[in-house]
């Protein structure tokens, strides 16, 4: 979760870099969730009447019959410390992973699109097209058609391309202010 948080905290952070570190972090989080059992068993030693995990000596808290009660108690702790985990990513992030003006918002990421020409030629207009009817309004308060966007779009594409190829170590967010502003008009 630490990774995921730092993530959201990057300038450079966009849309599709936070679905794919959303998916990743929750999917480490239902693998480790699997795998409590046997990581705890493997780790916990019976050690005469002490326990000892990861070579550190514990005594059997009062109310616990044995050893093993103690180490399933954990087992069954720490799994549902990962069920909240992931039910709290889950209630912040999935309505954004779900939705499709915020998964459409992903074809802005230059690092996502195909590298063919010929694909990418094709590429973005289901997106673009969403977009532009979702933002229609504002889009109309500011004296822009909706329907230039996609008449707009191969336009940008190639542009975004150009300015990768001669800035490779370009941010995003540098990258889209530049092209903004050679097409403010």
């Amino acid at each position: 979760i630490k990774h995921f948080s730092k993530v959201l905290q990057y300038d450079t952070i966009t849309i599709d870099g936070m679905l794919r570190s959303f998916s990743a972090t929750k999917e480490r989080l239902e693998n480790l969730q699997t795998a409590i059992d046997s990581s705890i068993s493997n780790r916990a030693e019976c050690v005469g009447e002490d326990l000892s995990y990861q070579g550190e000596s514990l005594k059997v808290p009062r109310g616990y019959s044995n050893k093993i009660a103690v180490i399933n108690a954990v087992c069954q702790l720490m799994k549902k410390l990962f069920s909240e985990a992931v039910k709290a990513l889950d209630s912040r992030f999935s309505t954004v992973s779900v939705n499709p003006v915020a998964r459409a918002m992903s074809v802005f990421s230059p690092h996502s699109w195909p590298r063919e020409s010929a694909s990418l030629a094709r590429f973005g207009y289901e997106e673009i097209s969403l977009l532009s009817s979702h933002f229609s309004q504002p889009l109309q308060h500011a004296d822009y058609s909706p329907d230039c966007c996609c008449e707009e779009w191969p336009e940008i594409k190639l542009r975004t391309r150009q300015i990768l190829t001669q800035e490779p170590s370009i941010s995003y967010l540098s990258m889209w202010k530049r092209i903004l502003e050679e097409y403010k008009e």
